[in-house]
């Protein structure tokens, strides 16, 4: 099984560290079950990173909710890349939607299998990321991401976000390691999940 301590770590809504060893820069992701998300977390999240958050979902799981390709994006879909989809925010419970307890609260409609188009605001803050599956290429992080998810049991949506170093700077690998012990996340490496 790939990462069964990042498996574990998913499950209870902790982060997991994904590296990618042969990216060419960056390479490095925080990554949380979206279903799971609570603001403590998805605070360490965003201290540790770019902070422009993502939440891969399979690309029909977009289409049911209303989350078209971001204008520009559309020529993109009849390919194997991600697409972002139009931001959102939780339509009920949120302030402004840009705190961690916001954020956090849109992540879980989204990975609800109950929420409907109805639940959110458009634009937002968080960023739907669309994943077409069984198209797209698997060793990509977005669609490894989603391939934990069904690893662990859980709904396909995963938050996913770029780690960034107090330079500003893309995280390399070696930094991904460090940081990941200093948090106390398990690390997967990209190249596990594609073998699964």
């Amino acid at each position: 099984m790939a990462g069964r301590d990042a498996v574990s770590a998913l499950r209870a809504g902790g982060l997991v560290m994904l590296i990618d060893g042969h990216a060419a820069t960056g390479g490095v992701e925080l990554w949380m079950a979206a279903e799971l998300a609570e603001a403590p977390v998805f605070a360490c999240l965003v201290q540790h990173t770019s902070g422009f958050v993502t939440v891969a979902l399979p690309a029909a799981r977009c289409s049911a909710l209303v989350l078209p390709a971001m204008v520009g994006g559309e020529a993109w879909l009849k390919e194997t890349h991600p697409v972002q989809a139009v931001t959102c925010d939780a339509a009920e419970g949120i302030t402004t939607g840009i705190s961690a307890t916001d954020r956090a609260l849109t992540a879980r409609l989204l990975a609800d299998p109950d929420s409907t188009p109805e639940d959110f605001k458009r634009p937002g803050r968080l960023v739907p990321l669309r994943v077409r599956e069984g198209l797209t290429d698997r060793t990509a992080p977005a669609s490894a991401a989603l391939a934990m998810c069904a690893i662990a049991g859980l709904h396909k949506a995963m938050i996913r976000c770029e780690t960034v170093l107090p330079s500003g700077e893309l995280a390399r690998p070696a930094d991904g390691f460090e940081l990941a012990g200093l948090l106390g996340s398990p690390v997967v490496l990209l190249g596990d999940v594609q073998a699964v």
